[in-house]
């Protein structure tokens, strides 16, 4: 029969001391979850230790709730005729994706989400003008019907922008939003409530979200369990403003980012779009016969949009993003490259 071990740290108990195996039924906050089996002795730094003989990790048959020092005490009293217990609490974390922009996009599983949530964590990217950050808000208050939601809003760290050290930069600033995070389900997040992040788009696409907790929960410090709710992305919301499919039929598509677009994936692919693009990378393509479908703050009241043959808009889509970007202080495109039929 196999075991989980639920561990909870109380601040009197001593270090390194081993426990058997016990079986009883007792409710506890659980902190961290191992897996062993009957008979096990489990050795943690400090903590009370649970063990739980069930079928179903969730729903566990049979708890103990003892500090190690005390485990020939609580051999003696074991009971099997306590009522089954029904669980124990755990916080809950929603990803829910937002889509692109239009307010209007948002799913009925979103909203359903949104209305769940005690607490939304809203990260402030620190940009002048944040209208990501407004939105967010309109959000919330257009779309949830009561009022026992909290609103928290952190500084999001600042990604290291230098090339040269991408991915040095890309794991220091997930740690950073790891240890962001875990404070914020630490302290701003009770035991039983739920907890809401909302990210642009779908939270599956180009999204660091879920990378950071699954890294906050390697951790160990929190135990929390979290659910994605898919949102509509920026390409879909792209070739739907520009009223075409994705594809042509038969034709393949490929998503990549502005820094790793390579004419190779030009030569394998009729449709390539590209998101995240800082450097208007379309233009090295110029002269080689595509079309262009570009986007920007796409589903808001500001979108534009521009399409063509790349070598007749490629300057008038630079001219636009340059300003736009120097007005606002921020901006979010999309584009799809496309051979001619």
């Amino acid at each position: 029969m196999q075991l989980v071990f639920l561990v909870k740290v109380p601040a009197h108990q001593r270090t390194g001391e081993s426990v058997l195996a016990i079986n009883d039924r007792q409710p506890v906050v659980v902190v961290h979850q191992f897996v062993g089996r009957v008979g096990d002795s489990c050795c943690f730094t400090h903590g009370y230790v649970v063990f739980s003989s069930c079928q179903n990790d969730n729903v566990p048959d049979f708890q103990l709730q003892c500090p190690v020092a005390d485990k020939n005490h609580l051999r003696s009293r074991v009971s099997h005729d306590l009522p089954q217990w029904s669980g124990y609490p755990m916080k809950q974390i929603l990803l829910i994706g937002m889509g692109a922009g239009d307010p209007e996009q948002i799913t009925l599983q979103a909203i359903a989400a949104l209305n769940r949530a005690d607490v939304i964590f809203i990260l402030d990217k620190g940009y002048v003008d944040d209208e990501l950050l407004r939105l967010r808000k309109a959000l919330c208050q257009r779309h949830i019907t009561h009022q026992g939601y909290r609103l928290v809003q952190v500084q999001d760290p600042r990604r290291e922008g230098d090339p040269d050290v991408y991915e040095r930069g890309i794991e220091s600033w997930h740690e950073q939003r790891a240890a962001l995070f875990e404070r914020l389900l630490t302290d701003e997040l009770g035991a039983d409530q739920v907890g809401a992040f909302l990210v642009w788009g779908d939270p599956s696409l180009y999204d660091s979200t879920m990378r950071i907790l699954d890294r906050v929960l390697a951790r160990g410090r929190e135990t929390f369990e979290y659910q994605v709710i898919p949102g509509i992305t920026s390409v879909q919301s792209l070739v739907a403003q520009h009223r075409i499919p994705l594809n042509r039929i038969g034709e393949s598509i490929h998503i990549t980012t502005g820094r790793r677009l390579a004419a190779a994936a030009l030569e394998q692919h009729s449709n390539v779009v590209v998101m995240l693009d800082a450097q208007c990378t379309f233009e090295r393509y110029v002269g080689q016969g595509l079309d262009i479908y570009w986007g920007a703050y796409l589903g808001t009241a500001d979108e534009m949009l521009v399409s063509g043959r790349l070598d007749d808009v490629c300057e008038q889509i630079k001219l636009l993003r340059a300003e736009a970007r120097d007005r606002r202080g921020w901006i979010m495109d999309t584009y799809l490259l496309r051979k001619p039929a």
